[in-house]
């Protein structure tokens, strides 16, 4: 499994030789870190002792110390636990002679390897420490601990995540930051305070495969590079030739671009396939796909046919998905989740999940037969515009539409297997050629108006296999040329208006009336 994400449990100190942390529970299956900082008036501190509630064992990683010939002079060490996957609730207790105050940063992760051998430290006497780690693996992340002679804020390194900026006692503090994603080797801690101390450690992959710390560049057809566990590409991913693959059973990170340049070229992982970019298909038939789910920080492009990005579990995209050319595919098995806009602009493109398909901002259908679709819910909180005939959008469970549905031409189609249902204050749903049609199997709900432009459209609720009829309006009127006679049936009036002779008949309950040019003759029967 991949480095997860670091977890700190306890981040405090005493301006005494000893200190309890509060109680936590570490994480399951994890290795628990102690960064133990002391800090002495007139000598540098010895090292400090750790010790836990449960009395578990714990490995010390690596010691450091300044000495700035003044007040306060620092040590600190950092440990490590192994926590089983049953953990319990615990304390820490730390301990030293000859100092003044003393801290302890706690802090958990899984999927971390027990090789600390990349472990770096530095002190300063402006307050900026900066440890330089060597070259790490492209799988690896790694943590930052420090410790401050002074209580001021501090600015955790660059491209990295701050866990803990804390003060502990008057004039002392302790911050720590992490990065999980090819994370700098040079950690720049920067403060105001007189003096500091860090230490980081590389955290590596338990699992880690092939690690490529540069770029990986594929120039002749078939080239391939693959790992069981994991492929990080800290820059560049670039593929030039047909059927070159990049895959992984775990997860494929790519921190720059991910570009593809000719037909059939493949980007996938069992696990995730995470581009923080772009990824760009310029060629028929190339693939970007994850079996776990596939997720993209900026734009998602597919400009040849029969490109196609796909995930079995979920496919997100924060920016937007533009398909340009016939037979273009986006699709994921598991949900489908686009933040901005989706635009289809040739026919038979298709964007498609088996659980659900989101669309927050707009979806756009501007050629014959696309198609959106969902055999979960399809639900677009914008506006759903169908402009050729045969677009469709269709989900088997639910399809909610917050604004307008607009069907523009013939046998276009709104589709649920479950219910059609307009969201509150949703505005109208409105049919403009013949052959158009509404329909859910469960019912139909629109709560402002219906409006049906065309002969043959149809409005139609199946309820238990039988079709339930739609009330036909009261009112009707008709403008014909010769002679007409109006009926009344039931409770309905129909009236005419021609210009020749007209005759009104009324009939058990029934009245027939027709204003007429010529002379009137009235007639009850």
């Amino acid at each position: 499994m991949a480095v997860g994400t670091p977890v700190n449990h306890a981040a405090s100190g005493a301006a005494a030789s000893t200190h309890t942390t509060g109680s936590f529970t570490p994480q399951a299956n994890s290795l628990l870190y102690a960064f133990v900082i002391a800090f002495g008036s007139t000598t540098v501190p010895a090292d400090p002792t750790i010790s836990d509630s449960l009395g578990g064992t714990w490995t010390a990683i690596h010691t450091a110390q300044l000495d700035p010939a003044a007040n306060p002079r620092l040590k600190a060490k950092l440990f490590r636990r192994t926590i089983g996957a049953a953990p319990a609730a615990m304390t820490i207790t730390v301990n030293g002679v000859s100092l003044t105050q003393i801290g302890v940063i706690a802090t958990s992760v899984t999927g971390a390897s027990t090789d600390v051998s990349n472990v770096a430290s530095n002190g300063s006497t402006v307050g900026d420490p900066t440890p330089v780690l060597a070259a790490m693996a492209g799988t690896s992340a790694a943590i930052g601990w420090s410790g401050y002679g002074g209580g001021n804020q501090v600015t955790h390194p660059t491209g990295y995540t701050e866990l803990t900026d804390v003060a502990i006692a008057t004039s002392r503090r302790l911050c720590a930051a992490y990065d999980l994603s090819a994370p700098a080797t040079s950690l720049d801690f920067v403060s105001t305070n007189a003096t500091g101390l860090a230490i980081a450690l590389e955290i590596k992959d338990a699992a880690a495969g092939t690690g490529i710390s540069g770029s990986a560049a594929q120039t002749e057809a078939a080239d391939t590079q693959s790992a069981a566990g994991k492929l990080a590409l800290k820059a560049a991913s670039t593929k030039t030739e047909a059927a070159d693959t990049q895959s992984v059973a775990g997860v494929l990170p790519i921190k720059g671009a991910a570009s593809q340049a000719v037909a059939a070229d493949a980007m996938s992982a069992a696990g995730a396939l995470r581009i923080a970019a772009t990824a760009a298909q310029a060629v028929a038939a190339d693939t970007v796909s994850a079996t776990g789910f596939f997720t993209r920080e900026a734009a998602l492009a597919i400009t040849e046919a029969g490109d196609e990005i796909a995930a079995t579990g979920a496919l997100l995209a924060a920016g937007s998905a533009d398909i340009i050319e016939a037979g273009d595919d986006i699709s994921g098995a598991g949900a489908l989740a686009i933040t901005a806009a989706i635009d289809i602009e040739a026919a038979g493109d298709e964007l498609s999940a088996e659980a659900g398909l989101a669309i927050s901002g707009a979806a756009q259908l501007a050629d014959d037969d696309e198609a959106l679709a969902a055999s979960g819910a399809l639900a677009i909180s914008a506006a759903a515009e169908i402009a050729d005939a045969d677009d469709e959008a269709m989900g088997e469970a639910a399809l909610a539409i917050a604004a307008a549905v607009d069907l523009a031409d013939d046998d276009d189609t709104v589709l649920s297997a479950g219910t059609l249902a307009p969201l509150p204050g949703t505005a109208t749903a409105t049919i403009e050629e013949e052959g158009d049609s509404l329909s859910a199997i469960a019912g139909l709900a629109i709560s402002a108006s219906l409006s049906i432009a065309e002969d043959g459209d149809a409005v139609e609720i199946i309820a238990g296999g039988v079709a339930v009829p739609v009330v036909t309006p009261p009112e009707r009127t008709a403008m014909v040329p010769a002679e007409t006679r109006a009926l009344a049936i039931a409770a309905e009036v129909r009236a005419l208006a021609i210009p020749g002779e007209t005759r009104s008949a009324k009939v058990a309950a029934e009245i027939r009336s027709a204003p007429v040019e010529s002379e009137p003759r009235r007639e009850a029967a």
